[in-house]
């Protein structure tokens, strides 16, 4: 049956065959609402020829054995494919044109159904997580990949109530005498805490907590005693005396340091007082 050519089928169909194969169909459609239906005896269709780039299509008029090719008909089609394929960007609408688009609307939709709380306490416990962090990331022991680590869980901490995919990281302080400073972060949780302990050869040992905070994606969040603020991290990190990171569970950075001196006290008040008054703010504030 002879092929009368009618011209190029836009697209590649060596990128996404089905894709083309939509193309085909839709320039068909438009061929046979504007031009009307085939003659009898005749059928617009994709003619497929080999070349040594790889295959390609043109759209054309398949005629019965024996049917001349209806010339005038052959000639609005002609004119109504290079009207439709100067008129249509294939190109902008291929769906491989919406990718980065449909990123960004299912990295919206995951950050919505998986936002942690907000409210004050969210914020300050954020914030100074945060500036721990980004403290942490510049002290001289810590080396360029858990400096980075540590950058990276800052930018995550500063984005909340917003989720982070991927994030999975926390680092933890200890102090003299006996506190310590503990923050993690992931996907679906987010844990600040400070506590420590006392100890004493005549009074004995006494655990404290100056604040537990806890919040769950999508869900909720809770705060025991009162959250530090993000000016008593310099503090924290300068009076450190070990440091520990990690990620995904996994400890990637340790170290420890001499800092300075607390004073040679033995009454377990005054040291509670003396990590509350230079370590945490003032006491009773």
């Amino acid at each position: 049956m002879p092929w009368e050519i009618i011209g190029d089928c836009e697209g590649n169909p060596s990128e996404d065959r089905k894709w083309f194969s939509f193309v085909a169909d839709m320039t068909t459609a438009y061929l046979r609402r504007v031009c009307g239906p085939e003659p009898d005896g005749c059928e617009i269709s994709l003619k497929w020829s080999e070349h040594e780039m790889g295959d390609y299509a043109e759209m054309a008029l398949l005629c019965d054995e024996g049917v001349p090719a209806p010339k005038n008909y052959l000639r609005r089609c002609e004119a109504a494919l290079k009207t439709f394929n100067e008129n249509v960007s294939w190109s902008k609408i291929e769906p491989w044109a919406l990718d980065d688009r449909f990123d960004e609307i299912d990295q919206e939709t995951w950050e919505e159904e998986n936002s942690f709380p907000e409210d004050t306490d969210d914020f300050i416990v954020a914030q100074f997580a945060a500036e721990m962090a980004a403290r942490l990331a510049v002290q001289p022991e810590v080396s360029p990949e858990v400096a980075e680590l540590l950058n990276e869980l800052n930018t995550a901490l500063k984005r909340l109530p917003l989720p982070t995919r991927g994030v999975s990281a926390g680092f933890a302080v200890e102090l003299r005498p006996s506190h310590f400073v503990h923050v993690s972060l992931s996907e679906t949780t987010f844990r600040a805490k400070s506590n420590g302990y006392t100890s004493d050869a005549g009074v004995g040992s006494d655990s404290y907590t100056n604040f537990d905070y806890f919040a769950q994606a999508g869900g909720y969040s809770a705060c025991e005693g009162e959250p530090l603020y993000d000016d008593a991290a310099a503090g924290l990190v300068e009076a450190a005396e070990r440091i520990t990171v990690e990620k995904s569970g996994e400890l990637v950075s340790s170290w420890q340091r001499d800092v300075r001196p607390l004073p040679k006290k033995s009454d377990q008040q005054h040291l509670f007082d003396y990590a509350q008054e230079n370590l945490f703010g003032a006491a009773g504030e």
